[in-house]
Formats: C-alpha cells, sequence, structure tokens
C-alpha cells in the first residue's frame, strides 16, 4: 500500500495505518480537526513524511510536534500491559491503557493513582507515562 492508493477521506484509519507504518521513527499519530474539514498530523520531527503526506491528502494538514513516537509509545503501553499481574499483587489495578493521538505520554487509568503514582513513574519513566486517578468498569 502506498499514500496513493485509494481511501475514504472520512475513514483515516488506513492513512493512520500508512503513516504507523512507513515513518516509526517519526510518527505519533493523527486526528480530523474540530470542523471536519483537515488532519492534524503529530510526529517527533520534520521528515519525508511531511513532504509525502503534502503531495497526496487534498485534505488542509498541519503538523504538530510531538514528544514521543507511537512506536515508542506503544512499546511503554505493552510493557504496562505485560506488568498487570504484577501490579494487581501488589493491590494496584490498573483499568486502562492509553497511547493518545498526540505522542504526549501514555496514560494510566487506575482507582489506585494516587497510592501507586510515585511507583509506576518510576517503572516506566515520568516522561512516558502520566497516572490518572479513575476507575473504569467493564460492562461486562
Amino acid at each position: 500500500m502506498t499514500i496513493d492508493d485509494p481511501w475514504d477521506p472520512t475513514d483515516l484509519s488506513v492513512l493512520d495505518r500508512y503513516l504507523a507504518r512507513t515513518y516509526p521513527d517519526s510518527y505519533a499519530g493523527l486526528a480530523r480537526t474540530d470542523d471536519g474539514s483537515g488532519v492534524h498530523i503529530y510526529r517527533t520531527t520534520p521528515s519525508a513524511l511531511d513532504d509525502e503526506v503534502r503531495g497526496h491528502l487534498r485534505a488542509s494538514v498541519r503538523f504538530f510536534p510531538a514528544e514521543h513516537t507511537r512506536s515508542a509509545l506503544e512499546r511503554v503501553a505493552a510493557r504496562v500491559a505485560a506488568d498487570r499481574e504484577y501490579w494487581r499483587a501488589s493491590g494496584v489495578r490498573i483499568a486502562a491503557i492509553m497511547v493518545p493521538h498526540d505522542g504526549t505520554r501514555v496514560e494510566i487509568l487506575s482507582p489506585h493513582a494516587t497510592a501507586a503514582r510515585a511507583a509506576l513513574l518510576t517503572r516506566y519513566g515520568a516522561d512516558l507515562i502520566t497516572v490518572t486517578l479513575d476507575d473504569i468498569v467493564p460492562l461486562s
């Protein structure tokens, strides 16, 4: 697949997957503008990604700097997910792990965030995660 392949501009998931696969060392994510007329693309540094997108997208595109690439944040999220049993045994429930589209930090939601924040930040890095007090209860 290339960026020239046909895709539905209302479904940005195809573009998102392409950029994540093709530019793993710079791409963080994307989002539709509030009015739906354009796309915001987050990347760590200007790169060939910018030129390719500008040359192929007909929509209005704005580029924004990201702290981290998606691939880096997905590795952190996978580590947290793999450690869920460790945290559960330590009395910490991880309610959700989210990788943001803007490349900021992996968000860890926990009803035990206040007590566990320091340990989570130490284990995964304060520059890579945020810990939020929240208790998402699964529907099933």
